[in-house]
């Protein structure tokens, strides 16, 4: 139920399941329907306009371990 989950965990269960699609696309359905019902995609909005303002956007998927120090500094920023 999507009442109990808050935005940022819907977005990260819409990543997740975006990434899954093929082997489950009744979660990609369901997680979409959570985005919409909570105001997932305002929130992918913004991050993908900051990470993009910091020029991080090619960091998204970088474990943090192995970013250097500038880039851990941007990453902070933009959370």
């Amino acid at each position: 139920d999507s009442r109990k989950k808050n935005v940022y965990s819907v977005v990260r269960d819409y990543r997740l399941a975006a990434a899954n699609v093929e082997e489950n696309p009744d979660g990609f359905a369901i997680a979409s329907a959570d985005m919409d019902e909570l105001g997932g995609w305002d929130v992918i909005t913004r991050a993908d306009e900051i990470a993009t303002r910091l020029h991080i956007h090619h960091l998204q998927a970088e474990p943090l371990h192995t970013l250097s120090g500038g880039e851990r500094k941007r990453v902070a920023l933009a959370a």
